[in-house]
C-alpha cells in the first residue's frame, strides 16, 4: 500500500522479486539506497529491521549524513549504546537498537554518534576508555567431584587452545 502524499509506490510482487528474493537482497538494496545499515553479521540485521528502516519506521542515517571523527579505543558496546539513547533522531522515529539480543556492530554505532553526538568524549584526542572490570558474577564456576583437580600437574599448553565446553557452559 503506498503512502498517501509520499514518495512510496506500489510494486507488484513479481516486479520486487526479481530483485530481491531474501534478506541479503534487501540488505545490499537498502545499501545501494543509500541506508547506512550496520554490518550483515550484526544481531540487528533481520528482516524486519530492514524493512522498517526502508519504510522509513525506524531512523537509519544515509551515507551522505554521516561524519566520521576519531575513536581509535572505543569503550564498550554498551557504553556505547548507552550514548545512543539521548540521540534526536529527525521525525522522532525509534533507532530500533535497543531490543535484547538485537544490536548493531560497535563501528556503526561509533558512526552514528559522531554523526549524531560528535563533542563526546570519546571523540576527544586524550580519551583512552576506562580498564574493564570483571565481575565476581562473571567469573565461571565449575562443579566438580571434590578431589578432581587435586595433584594435577599445570598444563604444559603455552596458548589457549580450544576452549572446553566444561568451561564456556559454567558462567552464571
Amino acid at each position: 500500500m503506498a503512502y498517501p502524499g509520499s514518495h512510496f509506490k506500489n510494486f507488484t510482487a513479481q516486479e520486487v522479486s526479481f530483485s530481491i528474493r531474501g534478506k541479503e537482497d534487501l540488505y545490499y538494496a537498502a545499501i545501494r539506497n543509500g541506508y547506512f545499515l550496520p554490518k550483515f553479521s550484526a544481531s540487528i540485521i533481520t528482516e524486519d529491521y530492514i524493512t522498517d528502516v526502508v519504510l522509513e519506521k525506524l531512523y537509519c542515517p544515509k551515507f551522505k549524513d554521516i561524519r566520521l571523527a576519531p575513536c581509535p579505543f572505543p569503550p564498550s558496546k554498551q557504553q556505547l549504546l548507552d550514548y545512543c539513547k539521548d540521540i534526536k533522531c529527525p521525525g522522532n522515529k525509534p533507532l530500533g537498537i535497543f531490543e535484547e539480543g538485537h544490536s548493531p556492530d560497535k563501528q556503526w554505532l561509533l558512526a552514528l554518534l559522531s554523526t549524531h553526538k560528535e563533542a563526546l568524549k570519546i571523540f576527544g584526542k586524550s580519551y583512552v576508555p576506562p580498564p574493564r572490570n570483571v565481575k565476581i558474577d562473571e567469573k565461571p564456576i565449575v562443579s566438580l567431584p571434590d578431589d578432581f583437580v587435586q595433584g594435577l600437574p599445570a598444563s604444559k599448553k603455552k596458548n589457549k587452545g580450544i576452549r572446553l565446553g566444561l568451561l564456556s557452559t559454567s558462567k552464571a
